[in-house]
């Protein structure tokens, strides 16, 4: 099971591309070179080990439980990638403008209460970068009508009345890889 710091990192890491942007639009809009060093560069450091921990939560999937589940259905939610994305378009204008230190007092506001409600839920995984290397994200049914969350590696395929090997990550959250 995931500890509150791997959640934390994880949460961090689905940021990566919004701190991408905001470094980029820093350059655009002459921002403060000590915003950059203050905020942009810790916060994109962050992101980059929640990435990290994530890709070795990936690789390391073996390490976990397995268990065998059957699929009753299937509702494939890869493309709330898409609406997580949308998080980071309502986020783009704190990074527009002069105040820099009120917009990074909202920014972090904003960013608590988006961490209040992703940390122990299954938005936690809605990662985009997993979307872009191909990932994707399902909800599932099992016959005993429990509902569970499967992250699957592109070339895997989820067929309803399968048997299927899953890695377990959380108690509703499977890698299957």
């Amino acid at each position: 099971m995931l500890t509150i710091k791997d959640r934390s990192l994880i949460f961090m890491g689905d940021f990566f591309l919004l701190f991408v942007i905001f470094i980029v639009e820093s350059f655009a809009y002459g921002l403060n070179w000590i915003v950059l060093i203050i905020i942009a560069v810790p916060l994109m450091g962050i992101s980059i080990s929640g990435l990290l921990r994530l890709r070795s939560l990936l690789i390391n999937s073996r390490e976990f439980g397995t268990e065998k589940r059957e699929i009753k259905s299937i509702d494939d939610r890869t493309n709330l990638y898409v609406i997580y994305m949308m998080t980071f378009i309502s986020l783009l204008p704190l990074f527009l403008g002069k105040n820099w230190l009120i917009q990074s007092i909202a920014f972090f506001i904003l960013m608590f209460i988006i961490y209040s409600i992703y940390i122990n839920s299954d938005l936690l995984f809605y990662n985009p970068v997993l979307g872009l290397l191909g990932y994707k994200y399902y909800k599932v049914t099992t016959p005993d009508g429990s509902e569970i969350f499967i992250i699957a590696s592109k070339d895997k395929k989820i067929r309803i009345n399968e048997m299927i090997t899953l890695f377990m990550v959380t108690d509703y959250l499977f890698f299957y890889l």
